[in-house]
């Protein structure tokens, strides 16, 4: 994982490029590569990281470097809703990625929404509180 960070230029074809927002926190922006790299455990596919803003690399210099050993990468928001920067600077990144790396195929994930297993884990999540408060569900 993180070719951006090892500048590898041979290997994978395929790279999922996970997008964080980033943050001035490196602890937040290193939960973000821990992600992406039980991800690449799971997919067994590479995959890398970049930030929209506060943090590095950002979205142009990972695809900068990954271009050299991939030729298909697809960038996934990690934004649960379809905010400001999935409708419109994720866009503009794979037209810009496209323009600059012609021989490279992008695509762009959706960002997480609405999805049964997201419900799942805030009802986990609450009951986690609860059960810390004392509060009992069923009464």
């Amino acid at each position: 994982m993180s070719r951006t960070a090892d500048a590898v230029g041979i290997g994978d074809e395929e790279t999922a490029l996970l997008v964080g927002h980033g943050s001035r926190r490196d602890k937040s922006n290193e939960a973000v590569r821990e992600l992406a790299a039980g991800l690449e455990d799971r997919l067994g596919v590479s995959t890398d990281v970049a930030f929209l803003e506060l943090a590095e690399p950002s979205i142009p210099d990972a695809i900068g470097t990954l271009a050299h050993s991939s030729s298909r990468i697809t960038m996934v928001p990690l934004s649960l809703f379809a905010a400001s920067h999935v409708k419109n600077d994720l866009p503009l990144a794979v037209k810009r990625a496209r323009s600059e790396h012609p021989g490279v195929t992008f695509h762009a994930g959706a960002h997480l929404g609405i999805h049964p297993a997201i419900l799942d884990l805030l009802d986990d999540r609450s009951r986690d509180v609860e059960a810390q408060l004392g509060v009992d569900r069923d009464d």
